[in-house]
């Protein structure tokens, strides 16, 4: 009898025993962290104010804006209605007879509008040193051109087919130092040919393209060498050919040899000043 007893209290004590087991779970785990993801990058929408490469915004002197595209060279640039562009080496764009452009908006230090008669003073360079100059603005509405010129090294002279600006040093009826500035009605390759044939008899001739800052791309016929000869000419002559809507401006500048260094880059800083009118 004690030993069913004994055998029932120990059957008792494991049932209890496994009761409490399976009422004990595996502890829960922590869910693991989720870390932020950042906004894949957006890419950037084009928009339709990129201008094309082969396009420039230019400004008129009220600054309003004008669309150039690139005319193939790197120095021209032609507007909606085709007219061509030269641009020259203070950043203005110009066009024979047309007013100017401007690669930035003008504000009041742009150049100043000349009026006829105006002087004032500029500064040059010769042979290597700057040098003040006084010079007289100049309009000549039949001839189609306005300019500037040294008023104290030249004394003006005009008549109803030429300007001309002679050296103050020479004889005015029979001057050997002067710049003459006169209208073609031809145009400007026509002109050209017949000055190469009146200097050709005794010159041998040196043609090139010059750029004039306010006048744009023009013909240079140099004539500074004795024909048949390696012999410099005791009196040379440069003729610009100028072209214009309605013909060409044609500029001849005449000096001796020794007055290449002086009165040739005075000549030249003065043509740099010329621009075309509407006649």
């Amino acid at each position: 009898m004690k030993k069913t007893i004994f055998a029932f209290v120990l059957l008792a004590a494991l049932v209890l025993s496994l009761a409490a087991c399976g009422t004990a779970g595996p502890t829960e785990t922590e869910a693991p962290a989720v870390e932020p993801q950042s906004a894949a990058p957006q890419e950037s929408e084009p928009t339709d104010e990129t201008q094309p490469a082969n396009t420039m915004t230019a400004y008129r002197a009220d600054g309003s804006a004008v669309i150039l595209e690139d005319g193939g060279d790197g120095t021209t640039w032609i507007d909606e209605n085709g007219l061509l562009y030269y641009l020259g080496e203070d950043g203005v764009l110009r066009a024979r007879g047309f007013e100017d452009l401007y690669i930035e908006t003008p504000s009041a230090e742009s150049e100043p509008v000349r009026q006829d008669g105006e002087r004032f003073e500029a500064v040059i360079i010769l042979e290597g040193m700057e040098e003040p100059v006084q010079y007289e603005h100049i309009r000549n509405t039949s001839l189609g051109f306005e300019m500037d010129y040294d008023y104290e090294n030249f004394v003006r002279s005009s008549d109803a087919e030429r300007e001309r600006f002679i050296s103050g040093w020479d004889d005015p009826a029979n001057p050997e130092n002067y710049l003459e500035v006169t209208f073609s009605a031809e145009d400007a390759e026509t002109a050209a040919a017949a000055v190469r044939e009146a200097l050709s008899a005794s010159y041998e001739l040196n043609e090139s393209v010059r750029e004039l800052e306010r006048a744009g791309s023009c013909i240079r016929i140099e004539a500074s060498v004795i024909k048949g000869t390696n012999n410099m000419a005791d009196q040379i002559q440069v003729v610009t050919i100028i072209p214009a809507a309605d013909g060409c401006c044609v500029a001849a500048e005449h000096y001796s040899i020794e007055s290449a260094e002086g009165i040739g880059r005075r000549f030249s800083y003065m043509l740099n000043t010329l621009s075309l009118l509407e006649k």
